[in-house]
């Protein structure tokens, strides 16, 4: 049903995409996520094609949203240099809530340094936010470690 809503709702070739639209692309975007969670075969390729169709349409006021989103799905399968793409682009754009994603995803990159750069940053603007401070601390005592597999 969502597949017939998200292909019914498709604008013609060059047109706007309508709320509709973009609202079946992100249903199926989220459901396709779920499915990869749950080990069903090529939802994670799913999930990944709904997202960047989203970003191909979405309005630019709205593209940061989409992009926080986008790179903690890339991050949750492995995808850490994406993940770090997208999450910096959403977090340059104002989405603020991208911080925490993007310096897990940097220090799964073994960046360090950056990761930490994020984090002072972020902890700076949101002094009450102690899960992200917890993570700094972590990082810089060295309890949090990168192995590579």
């Amino acid at each position: 049903v969502l597949d017939n809503m998200t292909e019914n709702s498709a604008p013609p070739a060059g047109g706007k995409a309508s709320e509709a639209h973009l609202a079946s692309l992100l249903m199926s975007a989220r459901l396709a996520w779920i499915g990869h969670n749950l080990d069903q075969p090529g939802y994670g390729e799913k999930a990944e094609a709904a997202y960047r169709k989203i970003l191909q349409n979405i309005p630019a006021d709205r593209k940061a949203d989409i992009q926080d989103e986008f790179g903690r799905f890339l991050a949750s399968i492995g995808k850490s240099s994406e993940a770090v793409k997208q999450l910096r682009a959403a977090y340059q754009s104002g989405n603020r809530s991208s911080a925490v994603p993007l310096a897990m995803a940097l220090l799964a990159q073994d960046k360090r340094s950056d990761s930490v750069k994020v984090l002072k940053e972020y902890t700076r603007a949101n002094p009450n936010d102690p899960q992200a401070q917890e993570i700094l601390d972590a990082i810089e005592s060295g309890q949090i470690q990168v192995q590579n597999m």
